[in-house]
């Protein structure tokens, strides 16, 4: 267990002793959800619950972590889905088997190939030849000053615009240390930059830490630059002798654009070893609004040691869909909810290759 790791169950650990968790109502046309945990850190899934206009917020009040599954439970009558932001050391409060785990975050982590060349027939064969037909080169940098252009210039901007209020920036002295370890990734159209990754060296991985488009221009995404950064870090690990790229986190759903991308560069899913809170999600019967939520953002969620995905048919039609879906590498079970069903309702089904 890293240093890193040690301080973020520290912290979890006093959040644990202190906790009282803010619980809201939000309601809207597509739904209703109870929330708790702070703001910030829970605006992803009611997000993608409501879609459109920001729902209306009431705050029923401030509850101590013990006393939170009594108050979820006296609520779930009345709401499609509960959704409560715990440390992993307040789970035991919580009744087992009735919630669904779905991490912060999962992680992807891509096989480095022998060859510079992909097959041609292999997804990962397709998005090379469409890259070098943009006319993008590469080349790693352990100039510390390109470091901080990049900090200041491109990664900032980037994304500060890209995410807006979701947006989270690592601090310049965290980037240097990994800095230290690693090196820069440049894209370049001739001697025009387009974008950047900053990568870290732990044998036997390479770690893919964080990317931006130049000057923080979200026009380059359509050269297909920041991609190039994930062809060009298998480049780099083959020098270094690294045999795996870590594409670190995302977002815990097959509907999240980053996921999907990462997938296609031959990511498989694992489960992100540095978390100190899970998702806990509740209801009581399957509501219409629940599957429509679930069918537009299946989730993975945790089962025993593995990962499995949740996902929905809205028309409640009797079919095969979690069978029929392709695969999710590393995800072992795909379940499809029906309407009615509580938590959980299924015999898993082996996910198809």
């Amino acid at each position: 267990m890293n240093r890193i790791t040690l301080q973020r169950l520290a912290l979890a650990l006093a959040d644990h002793s202190t906790a009282r968790l803010p619980v809201e109502l939000q309601q809207g046309p597509e739904g209703t959800l109870l929330v708790a945990g702070t703001s910030r850190w829970c605006r992803y899934l009611p997000e993608r619950f409501f879609g459109g206009p920001a729902p209306h917020r009431r705050l029923l009040g401030h509850v101590p972590v013990w006393c939170l599954p009594k108050v979820m439970e006296r609520w779930l009558p009345r709401v499609d889905l509960a959704i409560a932001r715990v440390t992993v050391l307040a789970m035991g409060h919580f009744p087992a088997g009735r919630q669904l785990h779905v991490p912060e975050w999962v992680c992807t982590v891509a096989s480095v190939p022998s060859s510079a060349r992909f097959p041609a027939a292999t997804r990962r064969g397709r998005k090379q030849r469409l890259i070098l037909k943009q006319g993008l080169s590469w080349r790693f940098s352990h100039d510390p000053s390109e470091l901080g252009t990049f900090i200041a210039r491109d990664y900032r901007p980037y994304i500060l615009q890209r995410y807006g209020q979701e947006a989270y920036l690592r601090s310049e002295r965290w980037m240097r240390q990994r800095f230290r370890r690693g090196a820069l990734i440049w894209i370049e159209r001739g001697d025009q930059p387009l974008a950047a990754a900053l990568v870290e060296q732990r044998v036997p991985s390479l770690h893919y830490l964080a990317a931006a488009c130049c000057h923080g221009d979200p026009s380059h995404l359509d050269t297909g630059a920041i991609g190039a950064t994930y062809l060009a870090s298998f480049d780099l690990s083959r020098e270094l002798g690294c045999t795996q790229v870590d594409l670190r986190n995302t977002r815990p759903s097959p509907a999240d654009g980053l996921l999907a991308q990462k997938l296609a560069w031959g990511g498989v899913i694992t489960s992100a070893d540095d978390l100190t809170h899970d998702l806990l999600l509740s209801w009581e019967r399957a509501s219409p609004s629940l599957l429509r939520f679930l069918a537009s953002t299946p989730l993975l969620f945790r089962q025993g040691d593995a990962l499995a995905c949740l996902d929905a048919d809205p028309t409640n039609a009797q079919t095969t869909k979690a069978a029929a879906s392709p695969a999710l590498p590393g995800i072992t079970h795909r379940c499809l909810l029906r309407l009615g069903d509580g938590v959980p309702p299924w015999e898993p089904q082996t996910a198809t290759p």
